[in-house]
């Protein structure tokens, strides 16, 4: 193993490192400038229709609840049939 990894060794001397150019880093900083903000308005109309749509939840939450007394775990699990199970008669 050693000798297969000297020779890979061995082949990568003769590479040289690529240049980049000189004027790349500030093209870069530049890019990175120009990044798109989103407007403020669009941010807070955003926040608006999360807060209805939480808002809207919790309602229809709490009503569903109120109609219902039945705890919730019984509601999901309300049959006693054992499907998952073979049992022989």
């Amino acid at each position: 193993m050693n000798k297969s990894v000297n020779e890979a060794f061995k082949k990568l001397e003769g590479i040289q490192a690529a240049e980049a150019p000189k004027d790349l880093f500030a093209e870069i900083q530049n890019r990175l400038g120009e990044g798109k903000v989103i407007p403020l308005r669009w941010v807070r109309l955003a926040a608006a229709v999360i807060m209805l749509l939480l808002a809207t939840e919790f309602y229809w939450i709490t009503q569903y609840q109120s109609e219902n007394k039945t705890a919730g775990i019984e509601t999901l699990l309300s049959s006693s049939d054992n499907g998952f199970y073979y049992e022989e008669k």
